[in-house]
């Protein structure tokens, strides 16, 4: 018997994307950095705020915001070939609805409450209408979200305007120092080293697993 196939469209957006990404790859210097984070006393937050509808998404976020706000050095962009330090934090945040991949800006996002995250969240991840508009970018730092696809992580693919993206995945179980499961989330970076060198991209990433671990520092403030 012959087995039946269906043809997918290869439509000129996939292949505009394809382009950039393969471009990408071979003019911009990727370099990487990961770090596992305890969450635990995030979770227990997130449980604490269920009643305003704080999601572990939203509070990694905001955790991610904060961190970018204490390392100034790694809002940055290149204009005129020249590395120049962005004067506010203006990002973007691409995340999935259903296989829809979605990016909508956040401008001066330490100005956002965590609140405020969860309800824009909320939104993107819906089925409504106004996620067929056409994706908006700000800034050039991008978090990434990919809980909603059921994963740990993912390394992401530095395009330009972009000099970072931080992705994140789902929450899962990784044995503690004492030999007990413990929830963690883990961060991947991925940013173009002719704008952030590793020692300002580690930096970040400490900054980032002291925020995910400490929320109190941070969200009671």
């Amino acid at each position: 018997s012959t087995v039946g196939y269906v043809d997918i469209e290869n439509t000129e957006s996939k292949r505009s994307v394809a382009k950039k990404i393969v471009e990408s790859k071979w003019q911009v210097p990727q370099a990487y950095a990961s770090v596992d984070c305890y969450a635990e006393n995030l979770a227990k937050f997130c449980e604490d705020m269920i009643e305003l509808d704080i999601t572990m998404d939203s509070l990694i976020v905001k955790a991610a915001i904060v961190a970018l706000k204490i390392n100034p050095e790694m809002n940055v962009s290149l204009i005129n070939n020249e590395v120049q330090l962005l004067p506010q934090v203006d990002i973007s945040i691409s995340t999935w609805a259903t296989r829809t991949k979605i990016t909508r800006a956040l401008f001066n996002a330490p100005s956002l409450r965590v609140s405020e995250i969860a309800s824009k969240l909320k939104l993107w991840q819906s089925h409504e209408e106004e996620n067929r508009i056409e994706d908006s970018r700000a800034g050039s730092f991008n978090i990434t979200c990919m809980s909603s696809m059921g994963i740990k992580c993912s390394t992401a693919i530095v395009l330009p305007p972009d000099a970072a993206i931080l992705t994140f995945g789902s929450v899962t179980k990784l044995l503690a120092e004492d030999g007990y499961p413990m929830d963690t989330v883990t961060g991947m970076l991925s940013f173009d080293a002719r704008l952030i060198d590793e020692t300002t991209a580690s930096r970040f990433m400490k900054q980032f697993r002291f925020n995910i671990e400490n929320p109190s520092s941070w969200l009671l403030r």
